[in-house]
C-alpha cells in the first residue's frame, strides 16, 4: 500500500508541475505573446519538476521527508520548493489571465 501512495504522490506532483506550466503559458499568451507557448511550457515544467524529484529522492534524509513528512529535526527547503514553485507559477498564470481579461474589458 505504501508503494501505491508513493507512486500517487509522484504522479500528483508531476501533474501539478505540468498544469502550472500550462497555466503560466496560457497567461503569457493572454497578455499578447504571439506563440502557443503553453504547449511548450507544460512539458518543460514537468521535466524540471521530475528533475527536482530525482534530486530530492537521491538523498536518504530528503527522501524520508518527501515520502513520510518532516521528522523532529524539521523539513528541508528543497522538498518545500517541489510544491511551492509550481503553486507560485500557477498563481502567476492566473493573475496574468485576470489582468488580460480586465485589460480587454476596460480598453473596449
Amino acid at each position: 500500500m505504501k508503494t501505491a501512495r508513493d507512486f500517487g504522490l509522484i504522479i500528483a506532483l508531476a501533474a501539478f508541475w505540468g498544469v502550472s506550466g500550462y497555466v503560466i503559458g496560457w497567461g503569457l499568451e493572454a497578455l499578447g505573446l504571439p506563440y502557443h507557448i503553453r504547449m511548450l511550457l507544460a512539458p518543460i515544467n514537468m521535466i524540471v519538476g521530475l528533475g527536482g524529484i530525482l534530486f530530492v529522492t537521491h538523498s536518504p534524509r530528503l527522501r524520508q521527508i518527501f515520502y513520510e513528512g518532516p521528522d523532529n529535526r524539521g523539513g528541508d527547503i528543497a522538498v518545500g520548493c517541489l510544491w511551492a514553485v509550481p503553486m507560485s507559477l500557477f498563481l502567476w498564470g492566473l493573475l496574468m489571465l485576470i489582468a488580460a481579461a480586465l485589460s480587454r474589458f476596460f480598453t473596449k
